[in-house]
């Protein structure tokens, strides 16, 4: 299969091998593997696991779309990080950031509740990936 990461910023990867990807849709966790059926669905933020090859590897996103067909996999979201250009101080900080707007959340609308939960959402999904970073080279 071929995978393309498309955010605003441009492609981020583009990558033919996949064996395997796996991320969190608004309908529960999917894998998509060879020869699956079109699909069109919405991504929340959190990570996208790709087997590339035999090679596991993670990339933190923001909401999206993900499209397959004809063991193409398009994913278009608002951002995307690989573990090498997550810092991960600055990502403590927005992560510290959002959880304490959540803490006074019972004055806030709707609106920017639904915003900061996916900022806090994305922050944990970047961390994760550095999680999964530090595992996979021991």
């Amino acid at each position: 299969m071929n995978l393309e990461i498309v955010t605003p910023d441009g492609i981020i990867l583009n990558k033919s091998d996949i064996l395997r990807l796996s991320v969190m849709t608004e309908d529960g966790y999917i894998t998509i593997l060879k020869d699956h059926a079109e699909i069109s669905t919405i991504l929340v933020p959190g990570a996208i696991e790709v087997d590339i090859n035999g090679e596991v590897d993670m990339i933190a996103i923001a909401q999206g779309l993900l499209r397959v067909t004809n063991n193409q996999i398009t994913v278009l979201v608002d951002s995307a990080n690989v573990a090498e250009t997550i810092d991960e101080t600055l990502t403590l900080e927005a992560k510290a950031r959002a959880e304490a707007l959540l803490a006074n959340a019972n004055s806030m609308d709707e609106e920017n509740l639904s915003k900061i939960q996916a900022d806090l959402s994305r922050e944990l999904a970047k961390l994760s990936v550095l999680k999964f970073k530090r595992r996979s080279t021991i």
